[in-house]
């Protein structure tokens, strides 16, 4: 895949995309709309092949824009999605197969325990949760 799609389709321009062992991290802390996330995530399940995860955190407070990323999620979702932060729970309705973990600690012990190889994991959203802390046990 090539880096000029993943930057126009995927990400955004505050976007990083990681090559970390064996794994591509694709990172965006700053999507906030609804929009965003399924633009994304629609580029992401077509264009990307081979083992995927989305890994999204918080993008607000707002409940219902939560809800409705978890129905653009359910629509969309890679094999793998994990939920994290408080707000985000909402979309769990949509996604009762869905790995949740409020808290940075419980999440941060999952993915070291969890042993990634030759995935794209896809990160959106967090920035207020500093979600990017979670790139060392990816």
């Amino acid at each position: 895949m090539h880096q000029q799609f993943i930057d126009t389709h995927i990400i955004s321009a505050q976007g990083q995309v990681i090559s970390q062992n064996t794994n591509t991290i694709i990172f965006d802390d700053s999507f906030d709309q609804v929009a965003q996330i399924e633009a994304s995530l629609q580029a992401f399940n077509q264009e990307i092949t081979g083992a995927k995860a989305l890994l999204l955190a918080d993008l607000s407070e707002d409940i219902e824009v939560h809800q409705q990323v978890g129905k653009v999620v359910a629509d969309y979702a890679p094999e793998l999605v994990i939920f994290h932060g408080k707000v985000i729970q909402q979309a769990l309705v949509h996604n009762p197969k869905a790995y949740y973990f409020p808290d940075k600690f419980s999440l941060h012990n999952w993915l070291a325990d969890r042993k990634f190889q030759n995935t794209h994991v896809l990160i959106l959203g967090g920035k207020a949760l500093k979600i990017e802390t979670v790139l060392q046990f990816i």
